[in-house]
């Protein structure tokens, strides 16, 4: 499997807003992309053993992350100002959790589920599985 590699919501406005955000802004070309639908990720919580989480999931060579210590994470590699970002970390993990999963439970009132998974363009279809 490639790494990182990054599971999200392919229904969510917010998760393909940040999906967008990593492609345009990882100069480096860090991170894979699949929905949490799809079949690669299917198949990686089935051989874990866990359930889908109602999260976002970065998969490293030394693990699999959930919710904000996968944003940490991601903002470590985008690298630049964005390390500003990691200043959060500073706050106890079960505060910046609990606002993630806050966000996470009202996103579809801010924004209308998308009826079908975020398409990339034709440049950036290599770094998606599914």
């Amino acid at each position: 499997m490639r790494t990182p590699l990054l599971f999200y919501d392919g229904h969510c406005p917010f998760c393909h807003f940040w999906v967008r955000f990593i492609l345009k802004y990882d100069r480096e070309k860090h991170f894979h992309f699949a929905p949490l639908s799809g079949e690669t990720a299917r198949m990686f919580f089935k051989q874990k053993k866990i359930d889908v989480p109602e999260s976002i999931v970065l998969v490293e060579e030394d693990g699999y992350f959930l919710a904000t210590p996968a944003i940490f994470r991601i903002i470590k590699k985008l690298g630049g100002v964005f390390k500003l970002g990691l200043v959060f970390q500073l706050l106890p993990l079960p505060l910046t959790n609990q606002l993630y999963y806050f966000i996470a439970k009202n996103r579809f009132l801010l924004r209308k589920p998308y009826d079908r998974c975020f398409l990339p363009k034709e440049e950036y279809r290599k770094w998606f599985l599914d």
